[in-house]
Parts: structure tokens; C-alpha cells; sequence
């Protein structure tokens, strides 16, 4: 069944172009005994072979880290979220024929990009704004609790979790960050894009979409600290393994290295 999927690649593209389409198109089976749960797990009996063949060829002094950064999860709808804007009175266009950002009218108070990135049409900083800074959080407040009122097909809240832009970001690009983060419960997937939609959940060809939780962190070297692991440690955990010497100033993450 995997080879059937993919197309003739190098080995070495062949594994990952695999993993996206499994993930990605055969999660569904897996998460629902569907009908190639069986051949989803196939793949990962080849590929956990692959990982222990490349550590079976290690020398006994080299650490191997195995790493993902972010999970997966059963995708049940497309959230598209410029539309819910739109039938909610946050967002209208200028004109009725609007495919990108530009086409957004002068009074629309917000827009959304993906990953669920939702910017107020603040003004001063966009080249229309509609929302005085007087009232940013009094708006920004209205917005959070309407979307926390969000509801699915399924009866479910859409969002698991909504972030204030200063909350997720810092550094001296800020301005450029969204207003806030919406943070999906699972099987919700959420779009943008500006021609319009039918509705404001759809369904698509894909049934296996990324999640923040469920990423994993597994090493060899029994000196690694992991309980408080975060993804920005990667890097100079490894750095460090290799005995590269850097500024922990330049980096957010920090070596597990006790």
C-alpha cells in the first residue's frame, strides 16, 4: 500500500513523502479502524525497522535523538475562519469579486490568516483602520468572547484555546504579530483565505491534520533532561552533544545536557 501511494523517489525523499500522505490522507483510517488502518500501521512497522537499523550502526558513544515537532489528529472540519467573520459583521469586502487581502472594505474591524492568526483592522497600523486605539481591547475582548462561542458541527467549542498576540510573541518584529491566536480543539482545521466560502465548516479530501500537543522527544543518552523539554531545546542540545561552542543569548532554547 505504501509504494501504491507514492511515486518512484530517491529512498531518501521516498520515507517523508510517505509520512505527509499518510498522515495527511490516511489518519482518518487510523484513528476510526477505517479501511487501511492496517496499511497506516504498516508504515510505521517499516519505518520504526529503519530507525533501528540506524541505531543498531551507531557506535556505542553517539547519541541518538529521534524528535518531531508537533503532533497529529483525526480532522473532522475545516474551520474557515475569514468566512465566520464575514456572517458575524467583522469582516466585509470592498468589492464582489475578493481573493486576497486587499479586497477587504475600509469597516471591516478584523481578518484572519493562517494558522489561525486574527489581526484587528487597527487604526494607525493597517492602511484602512476601523478600530480606533481607544477601543483595540474593548474590541479584542468582544472578539475573544464571540469566538470562545464558537461551536461546531458537532456541538463541540472550536477553540481549545485563545492567545493574545503579546502573550505568544516578543522580540523587535512585534508589531507584525497577530492580535490573537486561536489554538483549535482537535479535529477542527483552521483556513483562511478571502474568495469566500459556502459555509464556515467544510470538508475536504483530507481527514489528518497537525496538532501542538503529542510531539515526542526520545534520546539514548540517559544524561538528557526531557521532563520539562521544550522545542526550542533541540538545537542546542545537539550543538552541545557535538561539543559546538555558541552564545546561549542567540538562541530562546537551552541545552538538556545535565
Amino acid at each position: 500500500m505504501v509504494d501504491k501511494l507514492c511515486l518512484p523517489l530517491d529512498p531518501r525523499l521516498k520515507t517523508r513523502v510517505c509520512a505527509i500522505v499518510l498522515y495527511h490522507f490516511l489518519f482518518g483510517d487510523y484513528a476510526t479502524d477505517g479501511e487501511y488502518k492496517e496499511e497506516f500501521l504498516e508504515f510505521y512497522r517499516t519505518l520504526d525497522a529503519y530507525i533501528g537499523d540506524i541505531r543498531e550502526n551507531l557506535a556505542d558513544d553517539t547519541t541518538f535523538v529521534v524528535a518531531s515537532d508537533h503532533g497529529f489528529t483525526h480532522l473532522e472540519y475545516e474551520v474557515n475562519v475569514n468566512q465566520w467573520l464575514a456572517d458575524n459583521g467583522w469582516l466585509s469586502y470592498a468589492t464582489a469579486d475578493h481573493e486576497e487581502l486587499a479586497d477587504i472594505s475600509a469597516d471591516t474591524r478584523a481578518y484572519s490568516l493562517i494558522p489561525g492568526r486574527l489581526f484587528l483592522n487597527l487604526d494607525g497600523r493597517e492602511p484602512d483602520g476601523s478600530v480606533p486605539e481607544s477601543d483595540y481591547e474593548t474590541v479584542r475582548e468582544e472578539l475573544i468572547a464571540e469566538l470562545e462561542q464558537l461551536t461546531g458541527p458537532d456541538g463541540r467549542t472550536v477553540c481549545q484555546r485563545i492567545v493574545k498576540g503579546e502573550d505568544a510573541f516578543e522580540g523587535p518584529q512585534t508589531e507584525i504579530a497577530p492580535d490573537l491566536v486561536i489554538i483549535p480543539a482537535d479535529g477542527f482545521d483552521l483556513k483562511a483565505g478571502f474568495k469566500g466560502k459556502d459555509a464556515v465548516f467544510t470538508e475536504g479530501p483530507r481527514n489528518g491534520m497537525h496538532k501542538f500537543d503529542n510531539a515526542c522527544l526520545f534520546s539514548t543518552n540517559d544524561t538528557l533532561e526531557l521532563s520539562d523539554a521544550d522545542l526550542f531545546d533541540i538545537t542546542p542540545t545537539i550543538l552541545d552533544l557535538m561539543e559546538i561552542e555558541t552564545d546561549p543569548t542567540e538562541m530562546d532554547g537551552h541545552s538538556l545536557l545535565s
